[in-house]
């Protein structure tokens, strides 16, 4: 699933520009990882709490695991 947290921590990091559509973002994701659905909603759960502790909407870069956005 891909959804605002994703966008917008993949945007920080310069993944994506930050205007693909949710098909371009998830092909992103198919094609890097094993179709596996416990290792997607693992993914979706990591991103969802990098999302909620440090890729707010003003980020909190100190501390986060991925390193300066």
């Amino acid at each position: 699933m891909v959804d605002a947290y994703t966008r917008r921590i993949l945007s920080r990091h310069r993944i994506i520009r930050g205007r693909e559509a949710y098909h371009e973002l998830q092909a992103l994701f198919h094609s890097a990882l094993p179709r596996r659905t416990g290792l997607f909603n693992e993914y979706h759960a990591l991103l969802v709490q990098l999302g909620k502790t440090h890729c707010r909407p003003q980020p909190r870069c100190a501390g986060c695991p991925l390193g300066p956005g």
